[in-house]
């Protein structure tokens, strides 16, 4: 019985260490961010002004849409997120010319609406967006 749970507790500390090297850290509202490439400078408030460029995907790396694609980056004022699917509570990790990758939980996006859920972003899966500031 002891080896079991030393074996445990060993595979936990693993799981543990593996889930902070990924470089994702949560958001109040449950979004996932990893900063890509995290430039010098102050980091985005509310209230400021930002543009940029969104690409979603699924998780399984099919394109949604993208401001690329579209001709033109996304200008808006940031300001208190309401909800996961805002990205508002991603901006104050992010500095002018940043890139990140976020993950958003597609339970977030279709809470209380769930018979408007697509097949390609099933319960429990993430729709992954990669920003650039």
């Amino acid at each position: 019985m002891k080896k079991i749970a030393v074996a445990l507790l060993s595979f936990m500390a693993i799981s543990v260490g593996l889930k902070a090297q990924d470089g994702f850290v949560k958001t109040p509202q449950g979004d996932l961010v990893k900063n890509v490439t995290n430039k010098p400078g102050d980091k985005i408030k509310v209230n400021d002004v930002v543009t940029f460029n969104l690409t979603q995907k699924t998780e399984k790396d099919s394109v949604l849409g993208s401001t690329y694609t579209m001709g033109r980056p996304i200008k808006i004022q940031v300001q208190e997120s309401k909800n996961a699917a805002d990205l508002m509570d991603i901006f104050p990790v992010l500095a002018e010319k940043d890139s990140a990758l976020v993950r958003i939980p597609t339970d977030s996006l279709f809470k209380g609406h769930d018979d408007q859920r697509p097949p390609f972003l099933p319960k429990g899966s993430y729709l992954v967006c990669q920003v650039k500031i």
